[in-house]
């Protein structure tokens, strides 16, 4: 990117203080100013364009994360741990990112337990993150992520978090894990999909330890009998089921 008339940093600085809108051209001086020595002005100029809006929402959250990533590392580099905590805090903000949320731990110190309690209400608010479950998984927040999920079972029967938060709650929600699992495993059981019946298997597993949990063993044995029944000319998925009869 080229600024016009900068030829000194503290003209670039004022200059783009005044004139820059968007995060890429803020990482863009900094990233320069950096090679010239001059972190501060650096420091300054990132700081500012972490307030930068994009075009539309979907662009401001976009492109601030470079920035942001950008800046929290810089910062960490040179002992700004305030600046890189801010940073890593806008960076999470943007992205709703496992990873994201992660990289806050390290600078937050002894105010983790505040900080992790913003950004979990910062994650609960937002309308849509990609990440939900995953934080949710990595926190132990079991119940908040079985609440995000529901009842309503749009995800694919492939999705490993959703496998991962099923392995996680047959415990503490065996009610729920049963509806998911039997979901997920009879919608590839009625598709015919027979290159996932060992998937459609690994989510009746699920099924079976929720029952045994409780004390339903009786229900799922007549469960999978009923399964093994009306799949028995499929021969590549009977014998998945009448393997479950040794759980």
């Amino acid at each position: 990117m080229i600024f016009p008339q900068l030829e000194r940093a503290p003209e670039a600085v004022k200059y783009a203080l005044k004139s820059f809108e968007r995060p890429v051209e803020a990482l863009a001086l900094a990233e320069t100013l950096q090679k010239a020595a001059a972190s501060e002005d650096a420091l300054k100029i990132a700081e500012a364009g972490l307030d930068l809006a994009g075009d539309d929402e979907g662009e401001m959250d976009g492109s601030v994360v470079p920035l942001a990533h950008w800046l929290r590392d810089y910062a960490d580099g040179i002992g700004r741990t305030e600046v890189a905590l801010h940073a890593a805090k806008v960076a999470f903000q943007a992205s709703l990112s496992l990873e994201d949320f992660q990289a806050v731990q390290p600078w937050a110190g002894d105010a983790w337990h505040a900080i992790r309690k913003d950004l979990l209400a910062h994650l609960a608010r937002a309308p849509d993150a990609h990440d939900r479950i995953r934080i949710y998984l990595s926190e132990g927040l079991i119940d908040q992520a079985v609440r995000t999920v529901g009842d309503q079972f749009a995800y694919g029967a492939h999705d490993e978090t959703l496998m991962c938060l099923a392995t996680a709650a047959h415990g503490s929600h065996p009610e729920w894990v049963i509806r998911l699992a039997m979901h997920q495993a009879i919608s590839i059981l009625d598709a015919n999909q027979a290159g996932y019946y060992p998937l459609a298997a690994q989510w009746l597993e699920k099924a079976a330890l929720s029952h045994e949990v409780l004390g339903r063993e009786d229900d799922w044995m007549a469960c999978l009998d009923d399964l093994i029944d009306r799949h028995r000319r499929k021969y590549k998925l009977r014998p998945l089921l009448e393997a479950l009869r040794g759980r």
